[in-house]
């Protein structure tokens, strides 16, 4: 690769760490008519549920031991957190991986399973936080089409979703974040300070806060008043003003969800 070859093609999927996932799974899937990606299930060493949300993956996990080989964010009763990202890798994991060792950017080694491929990099999230990529061994863009095709034909499920928009990663200090963040992330679009945008997935921005942490995923709706008044009538309604609004968290255990027109 050369410096001006991308590690990493787009978000792939959030992974969201639940003490309960069925009970988010169901609310994205049931209650709001969303496009599910992989069904529930229990694979041995944790239980996982996919949901599709117009351009990226929500992945409901929980954990039965190590995650990774270390120890998953603890989490109370009724408790979720946005805990990973997973990078579609540019090229192959190997070149990826190559890309990274030359930029200086930590890595684990990468763990095949028949599906996919794992790799961990070393940053720039902080532990108990993830950030990895994932290499499908199968048509995962065959895949992306027949579930974009699906949530188009449900007309983005009650809320009228039609993708993912903004991850915000809350960090601290956010000029030296700024600096790791891009030791992955160059040479993508950068069309405001602290910002990255993709060919597909939801673009990522850095805000200043205490932490580093995910703080909220911002989705596109077609009509904000169609969304507004759905979640009222299903009591899942929070904060808001004329440009956006905000699912409930507490109704979310916890995950914090903005829907913007």
């Amino acid at each position: 690769m050369n410096a001006d070859t991308p590690v990493v093609n787009r978000i792939d999927h959030l992974m969201i760490e639940a003490e309960d996932p069925s009970f988010l799974f169901q609310l994205f899937s049931e209650t709001l008519g969303m496009t599910v990606a992989w069904p529930l299930k229990d694979f041995g060493e944790f239980v996982s549920g996919g949901i599709f949300v117009g351009n990226v993956n929500l992945e409901f996990i929980r954990w039965k031991g190590l995650r990774f080989g270390k120890a998953p964010p603890p989490l109370g009763k009724g408790e979720a957190v946005f805990s990973s990202i997973s990078f579609e890798p540019h090229g192959s994991t190997a070149s990826a991986l190559e890309e990274l060792d030359r930029r200086g950017v930590r890595h684990g080694v990468p763990r095949p399973t028949p599906h996919w491929t794992n790799a961990i990099i070393g940053a720039p999230l902080d532990s108990p936080f993830v950030t990895f990529i994932t290499e499908y061994h199968l048509d995962f863009q065959g895949w992306r089409r027949s579930l974009r095709e699906d949530l188009e034909g449900k007309k983005g499920g009650r809320l009228g979703i039609q993708e993912a928009r903004v991850l915000q990663i809350e960090v601290s200090p956010l000029s030296e974040a700024e600096v790791g963040w891009d030791a992955l992330l160059r040479p993508h679009h950068r069309p405001a300070p602290y910002t990255w945008t993709f060919d597909g997935g939801p673009a990522i921005r850095l805000v200043a806060g205490r932490g580093n942490t995910i703080r909220e995923l911002v989705l596109g709706v077609a009509s904000l008043k169609r969304a507004r008044e759905e979640l009222s009538r299903l009591g899942l309604l929070g904060d808001g003003s004329a440009r956006h609004v905000e699912l409930l968290p507490s109704a979310l255990q916890g995950l914090n969800f903005r829907l913007e027109e």
